[in-house]
């Protein structure tokens, strides 16, 4: 078991989805602080082999901006995973659906100020959850985990990679909100404080890799500076087509980062780096995949 949770938590990581170790039997990190450190880096390969190759840990996939601005919506029970599914048209051989141990769960990524929020309640039946969201700041154990039950988390459609999951626009994300609003009494969505934009926020001059409910964009040389609602700064480089590559989150003081601008360069510098290691990994990992299976066509 340890070399299959290790080989799916290299997998994971070399799609560039963030992952955490969970304590078996439980639904808990090992450590308290680890949601947040991964929600902003991604761990090494040397501590995927500490925790799942000579451990037993379970795999938590962290949601948010760290793994491609995934939202996982997760469902009490199967049958109103699969009457929202029904209801919403959703291509399950593009976005992955993951049995738990009585419900579902959806993986989508998605922009949406929902995805900006660690957990949101939906829809709710006589007092029980029937849906809820996990977006920045949450995980959801992931397959082949266990859950506490002994039930085992399994794929049974679309594949886990921040590559391949589309991503939709608020307006498709707030169609599948809607309906799943409709399972039970419906929630109100809580929404993220915002300030008002500048004049670098506008729909021309907008770069892309920038969420498009950013707030405060402005250029630094070759940096962009953005503000999510609350205060939350992140900066990015530009990269060789004029997109925005891989960001890096600062805090909530402007003062502070303009003060220790150098030092937040060269994190981005790094975070690039691994981008880029992480890219050449998994296209590695898939030229292998076709030489093995140009072989046995062979």
């Amino acid at each position: 078991m340890p070399q299959e949770m290790y080989d799916a938590a290299l997998y994971y990581w070399n799609t560039g989805i963030s992952v955490l170790p969970i304590r078996p039997g439980t639904k808990q990190p090992y450590e308290r602080d680890m949601v947040r450190r991964f929600s902003h880096s991604h761990p090494t390969t040397a501590q995927l082999r500490e925790w799942f190759r000579e451990g037993d840990a379970q795999i938590g996939i962290v949601c948010g901006p760290i793994s491609g601005d995934l939202l996982v919506f997760d469902f009490e029970h199967r049958a109103a995973a699969a009457s929202w599914l029904a209801a919403t048209g959703l291509d399950t051989e593009r976005f992955p659906v993951v049995h738990t141990a009585h419900g579902t769960h959806v993986y989508v990524c998605t922009g949406h100020q929902l995805m900006h929020q660690t957990r949101a309640t939906l829809a709710a039946l006589d007092g029980v959850i029937q849906v809820e969201t996990r977006g920045a700041g949450g995980y959801v154990l992931a397959p082949p985990s266990l859950h506490p039950s002994g039930a085992r988390y399994e794929l049974v459609s679309g594949v886990i990679s921040r590559y391949q999951i589309p991503i939709l626009d608020d307006a498709e994300a707030e169609q599948l909100i809607s309906q799943a609003q409709q399972l039970g009494t419906p929630v109100a969505v809580p929404v993220v404080p915002t300030h008002p934009a500048t004049p670098y926020a506008t729909a021309d001059a907008w770069p892309l890799g920038i969420p498009k409910h950013a707030q405060h964009v402005r250029q630094i040389g070759d940096y962009w500076l953005w503000e999510f609602g609350g205060g939350v700064l992140c900066l990015g480089a530009v990269g060789p087509t004029g997109e925005i590559g891989p960001s890096i989150r600062l805090g909530h003081s402007l003062g502070a980062f303009l003060e220790d601008l150098d030092q937040h360069r060269e994190r981005l510098r790094q975070a690039i780096a691994e981008e880029q290691a992480r890219e050449a990994a998994y296209q590695y990992y898939v030229e292998g995949l076709r030489e093995r299976w140009d072989e046995d066509e062979d």
